[in-house]
């Protein structure tokens, strides 16, 4: 049973019937129709006469299923205000709720005459003559409601089903489903009728551009799988419906599952087939999904091989890329990445793709990759209007921040930004987040209650992202994706709000024009030094990150060498960050410690093939192979966390240091000794075991990192007294100081604000 909010007691004066209809409002829009009910009671018991407040009462009690008590409420606003429109709308729509389809068609006529060129009229009069089947004149409102307003889809919608309710057919049906999801490409009622519609006797009707437009809205609906199984119910033989089967498996997460509908349909389709390379690509996606490495690279040869034109070329280069980069062959991931963008050099896809992967490579592409982007990205992005923002230039005055991320979930991004979301200054900065991944989970829940403005724009284009940000009337947008996968640098393009800033999700340049700032620190961009090419640094004074550690994690145990009696190091990063550089630098620590072991975990290596091929790469640095432990994917974070009870030391990777894991590993008590480079993404070791009080484990060279190792590895009684400690100390240190943190990064908001307040509020935006 569901238990009613406590409702305040009414306030004495009169005034305060007012806040309590807006109070009922936000009820009605959070769908708590019995606390509205009770607010608006309230608010009449102190203006019983109070017109807007007798209309919200009959508005609540219709949503809330109390139908005779919302006729009531209509009857009574009508003695107040005989035959106004409001009432009349109000009234409308409760007799049809009612099923009192007559009477509601009366009112209809009667609201029409006074408000002629209203749609929602039109619409819902012919909404009720569909109900009373009279045909003809419901096609007849429903086509002027279209008139009046063309891209009203629920109108496209009912007018297809009155078209097959009345005998039309099945054809002006899907016209006019079709029409409605071409003015809102997310209204999955239209998706569901076309689906369904493909069990008709005359065929498949655009199978492959349904699903593939269905895909992009909702993974979690089951209109992917409607079309298949009806496909396959006329025909058990149709490859395009297993296609399809396969494509929905995929969406819904049963990746395994999706394997056999795809070989099915490969094996019956001739290789010059379109459908075949579809199918090929999607087994490949899946075989990469299931971290089946040598299977997928194989797959993507295939398509390379079968392709027909540079579009399809470049794909293919783009997926051996992303399979190169899984290995940590970064080198041999660039090549085929700038082979991709030969191709085609107006991906945006495969651009980005090349320029984030100068990051994993050496430290000179690293440096590299802020022009590289500049160079390539720029020019693709379209030219703008000036734009003239209403933001009031006020320096002082509160501030809406909006955060535009996919990562709003169970993802590594999450446990940096929790704090600041959870310790900002309300009364300073208005929060919205604009998500840009259906998916969501328990993490999506924690940050859904923390930013009461939420907007789900995964399914928006890049236009209604950007006009949705302006209507909200952002201040400072924070970009969290930068290249990575979700990237919405398009809509960055158009400049939707007065600053944008680049933070956390990508470390490089996006090589966006309007991206304003970049927020870092001192540790990762020192005072005086400037990345050639990216956008400006805004330095936080400690740390450019705060952590929140996983809920779940287990205790800290002793180090693993007082009962082995050998040091073992150990990494959890990704292969993609493993350089020949990185395996060259802990292979020098493993020869200087002949008793040593090193631990490697990572995703990747639940393949063996991936494992074969990271040994064999270790082998050229001259350490033997069984001198490794190599360890594959670990579902739940406590069974990942678990595992550095094996480890004494951990090595972190270079020239891309990780950051998750160093702040993961120095939580289980495992100290971390850092490599430091030349470009932002080799100083973030630094930057973390600075804010740890530790910035003597972050290396300024190779013959540094080894004495490190060897002076931490040859004292296990004070690694036992340290790990003893860990988390007493990181838990007061600034990594995990989100008050502090959150203070600081607003006053770095503030810092851009004023900024902005100082430059002129209208801009022209181009690429150029």
């Amino acid at each position: 049973m569901r238990h009613m909010q406590h409702v305040p007691s009414p306030p004495s004066h009169p005034s305060a019937a007012d806040s309590l209809f807006q109070y009922a409002m936000g009820a009605i829009q959070a769908r708590q129709f019995q606390q509205a009910i009770e607010l608006i009671r309230q608010g009449l018991s102190l203006q019983p006469r109070h017109l807007p407040g007798t209309l919200l009462m009959a508005k609540a009690c219709r949503l809330g299923g109390q139908i005779e008590q919302a006729l009531e409420a209509c009857a009574r606003a009508n003695e107040m205000a005989p035959d106004q429109a409001p009432v009349l709308m109000e009234m409308a729509l409760c007799q049809k709720r009612a099923d009192r389809l007559q009477e509601a068609r009366q009112t209809f006529e009667q609201l029409l005459a006074l408000a002629p060129d209203q749609a929602a009229v039109h619409h819902n009069l012919a909404n009720v003559l569909q109900r009373l089947k009279e045909w003809g004149p419901a096609e007849q409102h429903y086509r002027q409601a279209l008139v009046l307003a063309p891209n009203l889809a629920e109108a496209h919608f009912e007018l297809g089903n009155l078209m097959m309710a009345s005998g039309r057919g099945m054809q002006e049906a899907r016209l006019c489903w079709a029409q409605a999801l071409s003015v809102r490409h997310d209204f999955m009622p239209a998706w569901d009728k076309l689906s369904r519609s493909l069990q008709e006797a005359d065929g498949i009707w655009g199978l492959s551009e349904i699903h593939n437009q269905a895909a992009s809205v909702d993974a979690t609906t089951p209109v992917l799988m409607n079309i298949a199984k009806a496909a396959l119910a006329m025909d058990p033989e149709s490859t395009l419906g297993l296609y399809a089967m396969g494509f929905g498996l995929r969406l819904q997460g049963h990746i395994a599952a999706a394997l056999e509908p795809l070989e099915q349909a490969i094996s019956k389709i001739p290789e010059l087939h379109p459908l075949y390379r579809q199918c090929v690509f999607l087994h490949t996606l899946c075989l990469m999904d299931l971290g089946e490495h040598k299977r997928a690279v194989s797959g993507a040869q295939r398509l390379l091989a079968l392709a027909v034109d540079a579009g399809e070329q470049a794909k293919s280069n783009q997926l051996l890329a992303g399979l190169a980069l899984d290995e940590g062959a970064s080198g041999k991931a660039l090549q085929f990445y700038k082979a991709a963008v030969e191709k085609d050099p107006q991906s945006l896809n495969a651009v980005t793709s090349y320029c984030a992967a100068h990051l994993y490579a050496t430290q000179e592409h690293a440096y590299q990759q802020p022009a590289i982007a500049r160079e390539l990205i720029a020019p693709m992005l379209p030219a703008f209007d000036t734009i003239t923002f209403n933001n009031k230039a006020d320096p002082d005055r509160p501030l809406k921040i909006g955060y535009l991320s996919g990562d709003f979930r169970q993802h590594s991004c999450a446990y940096f930004l929790l704090p600041l979301i959870e310790h900002i200054d309300r009364n300073a900065f208005s929060l919205y987040a604009y998500a840009t991944e259906h998916r969501e989970d328990h993490m999506t829940t924690r940050f859904k209650a923390l930013i009461p403005n939420w907007r789900k724009v995964n399914a928006l284009s890049d236009e209604a992202v950007a006009d949705q940000i302006r209507a909200d009337g952002i201040d400072i947008l924070v970009d969290l994706t930068g290249l990575t996968d979700g990237h919405r640098l398009m809509m960055l393009a158009s400049k939707p709000a007065p600053v944008i800033l680049n933070w956390l999700g990508f470390l490089g340049s996006t090589g966006v024009p309007t991206v304003d700032w970049r927020i870092t620190d001192e540790w990762v961009d020192p005072v005086g030094y400037e990345w050639p090419g990216c956008e400006p640094a805004l330095r936080l004074p400690r740390t450019y990150v705060a952590y929140a550690p996983p809920a779940d994690a287990p205790d800290v145990t002793e180090p693993p060498m007082l009962k082995n009696g050998f040091p073992t190091f150990g990494s959890f990063n990704s292969l993609a960050k493993l350089s020949d550089a990185c395996l060259e630098t802990w292979c020098t620590v493993l020869k200087a410690m002949p008793d040593s072991r090193m631990m490697i975990k990572s995703k990747a290596l639940r393949d063996p093939a991936m494992c074969e091929a990271l040994l064999e790469r270790i082998a050229q640095h001259g350490v033997s192979a069984e001198r490794f432990i190599l360890r594959g994917w670990e579902n739940k974070t406590a069974h990942h966390l678990e595992i550095y009870s094996e480890v004494d030391i951990a090595l972190d990777s270079y020239p891309f240091n990780g950051v998750t894991t160093t702040c993961e590993a120095s939580w289980m008590g495992v100290p971390v000794v850092s490599l430091v480079g030349q470009a932002a993404p080799a100083r973030q070791g630094l930057s973390l075991l600075s804010a740890l009080g530790r910035p003597d484990r972050a290396a300024k060279d190779l013959s540094t990192f080894v004495h490190i190792c060897q002076t931490l590895a040859t004292h296990p009684e004070q690694l036992r007294q340290e790990r003893s400690t860990a988390r007493q100390r990181m838990a007061s240190s600034p990594l995990m100081n989100g008050p502090d943190f959150a203070q600081t990064m607003g006053a770095l908001y503030r810092q851009a604000w004023r900024n902005w307040c100082a430059t002129p509020s209208s801009i022209t935006v181009s690429s150029s």
